[in-house]
């Protein structure tokens, strides 16, 4: 089984080139002044074929009887809208508009040969059990062209959003309603047999109901999709799978085993690898004699293989997009059953495209992949085919993989596991034929062991972490075990490594094999740079934009950054913790819908007297028409194990990183006897859909430093300067009993005792925080705050 995601296959590309345009050759373009959206085909008694454009504002209608040059016969003006829907029932079309009033666009296209069409716009009233409700907005239809009823979804309020279903049979002109169903927002319907296919996108879920009485929907089963935002779901002809699209950045076409409703089954995911880790953004997928064509806004129209749904393969493709990869500009759809074989596309910029295409069947590569040493299965090995056409997989629990290009030849297969290290190999490849290639891979001969243990006390270290890298590209990602220990195979080679742990400076430091035994020590004290996962924990109620530790990849709205592009820099490694990293428009992965929360591991900070959390963030808010504009925040807040404290909002956006962000838990009235948690709160008030995104970078723990000139706590009676200092402290005595002086550490070892004196020589004292008590006769002490500098 076949399930890889972007992050694994970044490094599959080797010598392979991008490969745009391949078996879809352009036949026409005719452009319009306004954007398009929704395509579909139309073939009248005598054969001839028609393209139905869906734009902003009209319905158009191109004959294709020269494809190479359409020619507009009829123009239906509708409410200015982003969204059309288009469908065909015998002579008749049916168009359905969100966010307008169009309510049912009825065309009857019995005359269309003479070019000549008649239409009408019906706005039924739908009863309800809240009284009738006017016909106005709907998403999407669909039409079982079988049984001649239509399906309308994503209409009106919660009492009508799921289906709207029409009898086309009785009056196709004045159709007859038959049923009207909410409970679930249903973005787009595929309906076959009496079951209903549901894409309920808000959900993230594929529903299927059963539909034979149209009074009443029966579910029957539900999954949810791999990114959860459900868009579009086409079955295959056989009814055994269903193939999915989540509309979102990074996303991916889903295919899934359909056989048995209460037990669905996702087989594989796909996603154009040219264009991987750049926001591109499935939308709709049809399903045509195993193949899929399917549009993908900004990579245009994309042909899988799908005759094996465990392994799909890309096998054609044609951009009708010239813009920058990411986002929902370009291609809206692609409709592929026309009998002459011509595909129909719709680009939002760039109008009509009538394609041919040429269908052929993949190349499989597939096959096990197991340790030499006791034949078990290796998860995460990388497979790729060596060739201009990008491919790849990583193998699963069981050690499985399966791949594919379209063109046949001879090539070289390499394996490689950052553990095992790299193995080439040669096969052919034929189209239609499923190569078998099982391959084992050994491990390096050198076993390192180490531990961690902590620097102070040289106790060993039960949550230390590293992550290494070798110049061949061979990694490690190590956690230690109770005891602080591990035992790890490695190629005999230096590893570049940052280790650390939470409580622990994070620590840079070169591993060399040879030595067969490493002790990693850290320094204790809170640090992270997010370069290693330390524990921090995320939730909240957001369907997008959830936090996530990742290289952030930057989005931009109106000329400004929205996700920020970097992280801070100077720190160790390229990660943060960013809100939605998906890339493409700025829209495409920001935070909706709810909250997400970000949440330290728990700090003990009894032993530092001002205890000061550092770190720095980012926050964006823009867009959105809702009065009063832009009203989202990010808030942090400090939580004992008993009560939430509130310290501070941003609510304006920032251009980049801010100035460091300093929390006093004492200043906050909080113990320094309890354990303590630092919260990051974000989100996105759903009433008006306002962009969001947030960051987080280098997270320390430091002793507040003092101010420029600091009084003696609670006392005129004397005054300490200049501070910070790097050699002498200046006292001002206007007590005649103070007869000593003393200083301490932050962690209270004494390294200064004298008898009083105007002016103390601290030169000798290294860099850091010191807590200086001029001592009475009384045996009061007056203290103070130090930085030495």
């Amino acid at each position: 089984m076949k399930l890889f995601y972007t992050s694994i296959l970044l490094c599959l590309a080797f010598l392979a080139t991008a490969q745009d345009n391949f078996n879809l050759e352009l036949v026409s373009n005719a452009t319009f002044p306004e954007a398009a959206n929704d395509i579909w085909g139309y073939v009248s008694e005598t054969g001839t074929e028609y393209a139905l454009v869906g734009t902003v504002d009209n319905t158009r209608i191109y004959n294709l009887s020269d494809p190479e040059n359409p020619r507009q016969i009829a123009m239906i003006t509708g409410d200015n809208t982003v969204w059309r829907d288009l469908k065909s029932f015998e002579d008749h079309v049916y168009v359905t508009a969100d966010n307008a009033s169009d309510g049912l666009l009825v065309i009857d296209m019995s005359q269309v040969e003479s070019d000549s069409i008649r239409y009408q716009f019906l706005n039924p009233a739908i009863p309800t059990v809240n009284g009738d409700e006017i016909l106005s907005s709907c998403h999407n239809i669909y039409i079982d062209e079988a049984d001649g009823f239509a399906y309308l979804a994503g209409c009106g309020s919660g009492e009508i959003n799921k289906a709207v279903i029409f009898d086309l049979k009785r009056d196709k002109f004045n159709p007859t309603l038959v049923g009207a169903h909410g409970d679930g927002y249903a973005h787009d319907v595929f309906v076959r047999d009496n079951l209903l296919y549901s894409s309920e996108i808000f959900s993230g879920e594929l529903r299927i109901f059963d539909v034979t009485n149209k009074d009443t929907l029966i579910l029957l089963g539900e999954t949810n999709t791999s990114t959860n935002f459900t868009h579009n779901t086409w079955v295959s002809d056989d009814g055994n799978y269903a193939y999915t699209t989540d509309e979102r950045g990074g996303s991916f076409v889903d295919a899934y085993d359909i056989t048995d409703f209460g037990n669905i089954q996702r087989l594989d995911v796909f996603q154009p690898l040219e264009t991987a880790g750049q926001g591109v953004v499935p939308h709709n997928t049809h399903f045509l004699d195993e193949y899929l064509v399917t549009s993908w806004y900004t990579d245009g129209v994309v042909i899988t293989d799908v005759s094996r749904p465990s392994n799909m393969v890309k096998v054609g493709a044609y951009d009708t997009f010239f813009g920058a990869n990411g986002g929902t500009n370009g291609c809206w759809g692609a409709y592929p059953y026309l009998p002459s074989g011509l595909v129909l596309a719709t680009d939002r910029a760039n109008g009509l495209f009538v394609l041919r295409p040429n269908y052929e069947r993949a190349c499989w590569l597939e096959g096990t992949v197991t340790d030499a040493g006791d034949g078990s299965g290796i998860n995460g090995v990388t497979v790729s085919i060596e060739a201009a056409e990008l491919n790849g997989d990583a193998t699963d629990v069981s050690g499985d993989y399966a791949t594919g290009l379209a063109t046949a030849g001879e090539y070289v297969v390499t394996f490689f596991h950052p553990e095992y290290g790299t193995l080439d190999t040669t096969v052919q490849m034929s189209n239609g034929v499923v190569t078998e290639l099982n391959v084992e891979l050994a491990l390096p001969p050198i076993v390192l062991t180490g531990r961690f243990i902590d620097a102070s006390t040289g106790l060993p270290i039960s949550n230390g972490v590293f992550q290494a890298f070798a110049n061949s590209g061979a990694s490690l990602n190590i956690a230690g075990d109770t005891e602080g220990g591990f035992t790890v195979n490695v190629f005999d080679e230096p590893y570049i490594t940052v280790a650390g742990a939470w409580g622990y400076q994070q620590l840079e430091l070169v591993i060399q094999p040879e030595l067969g035994e490493i002790v990693i020590e850290l320094e204790p004290g809170y640090m992270d740079d997010f370069v290693l996962d330390l524990g921090w924990i995320v939730t909240g109620t957001a369907s997008a934009g959830i936090w996530e530790r990742a290289v952030p990849v930057q989005t931009n709205f109106n000329g400004r950054m929205s996700n920020i592009g970097s992280d801070i820099d100077g720190d160790l490694g390229d990660e943060c913790y960013v809100t939605g990293n998906g890339g493409g428009g700025a829209g495409t992965d920001d935070v909706d819908n709810g909250m997400t929360i970000l949440t330290s591991p728990t700090m003990q900070l009894n032993e530092f007297v001002n205890p000061e959390l550092q770190f720095y963030t980012y926050f964006f808010n823009d867009g959105g028409s809702a009065a009063p504009g832009p009203d989202d925040r990010i808030d942090f807040t400090i939580f004992d194990g008993f009560n939430l404290f509130f310290f501070e909002e941003i609510t304006e956006s920032l251009d980049d990183w801010s100035d460091i962000i300093r929390i006093r838990p004492t200043e906050l009235g909080i113990s320094l006897d309890e354990n303590i948690s630092l919260i990051i709160t974000t989100g996105d008030n759903q009433d008006n859909g306002n962009l969001v995104e947030a960051a987080i970078d280098v997270f320390r723990v430091e002793e507040a430093t003092p101010s420029a000139t600091t009084e003696i706590t609670n006392s005129l009676l004397a005054k300490v300067f200049p501070n910070p200092t790097n050699d002498f402290l200046f006292i001002e005595s206007y007590a005649n009993d103070i007869n000593q002086i003393q200083m301490y550490t932050a962690n209270g070892q004494k390294v200064i005792q004298t008898a009083f004196t105007s002016k103390l020589d601290v030169q000798a004292l290294e860099s850091g925080i010191y807590i200086l008590e001029l001592v009475r006769n009384s045996g009061d002490k007056l203290t103070s705050k130090i930085l030495i500098k």
